[in-house]
């Protein structure tokens, strides 16, 4: 998901500097130049920002999975102890 990021918003970037450099028409070295360092930029933060989402997400996940296996656990459990309570009635 990180690289995602960095390559979404590095693409952003990078087309929203060359489109300021057409309206206000520089010359293509210095949009070259501006749009590969924005690009890098905003790749750096993109990965930042999209291993943060992920590491959220995992942790979401795995939270919601032990919760579930705890509540099938103890569902589990309480079949079994009605099951040796129904045998010794």
């Amino acid at each position: 998901m990180a690289r995602s990021y960095a390559v979404s918003l590095g693409a952003i970037a990078l087309g929203l500097i060359a489109l300021r450099g057409a309206i206000n028409s520089n010359d293509l070295s210095s949009v070259v130049t501006l749009g590969l360092i924005g690009m890098v930029v905003a790749c750096g933060v993109g990965y930042i920002i999209g291993a943060i989402a992920d590491q959220v997400i995992c942790q979401t996940v795995e939270a919601r999975f032990r919760q579930r296996l705890a509540e099938v656990i103890e569902h589990f459990n309480k079949m079994e102890a009605d099951k040796q309570n129904s045998r010794t009635s």
